[in-house]
């Protein structure tokens, strides 16, 4: 996967672009509220498998922990990072990563630093995983 460009913040409300290893281009960007709708499908069309490894279970993930991977809203705290793809028309995520981010002086070249390299681990390691497979 080849990130074409990293946002500065993970605040920062510009959307990154990353080419996968089929050659197309997903979306890259910190999740909100408008996520958990999409999410929660995103989540509940994985196969069973796949949900026993991510969540230790085969049942689809609880609101709760729905609600926590849309909730970037204190990057102090956590991020969550979601790639979209356009698939049948519409913008779907096809692959998400959960952060909890660095307790360095907010501002401090360090924390700036600790945030990139963040949004770039746990952006990388999810999406490669998703490009790696066909979807």
């Amino acid at each position: 996967m080849n990130i074409v460009a990293a946002p500065t913040s993970s605040a920062d409300p510009v959307d990154s672009r990353a080419m996968l290893l089929d050659g197309t281009v997903a979306t890259l960007r910190v999740t909100g509220p408008a996520d958990c709708s999409p999410l929660r499908r995103f989540f509940h069309e994985l196969s069973p498998e796949s949900r026993r490894l991510r969540f230790f279970k085969l049942a689809d993930p609880d609101g709760a922990l729905i609600d926590a991977f849309c909730d970037s809203s204190n990057p102090k705290r956590q991020a969550t990072v979601v790639a979209l793809r356009l698939l049948d028309g519409e913008l779907r995520p096809i692959a998400v990563g959960f952060r909890p981010l660095c307790r360095r002086p907010a501002g401090s070249p360090s924390h700036r630093r600790a945030e990139r390299s963040a949004w770039r681990s746990c952006s990388s390691r999810s999406i490669a995983a998703s490009a790696s497979r066909p979807l």
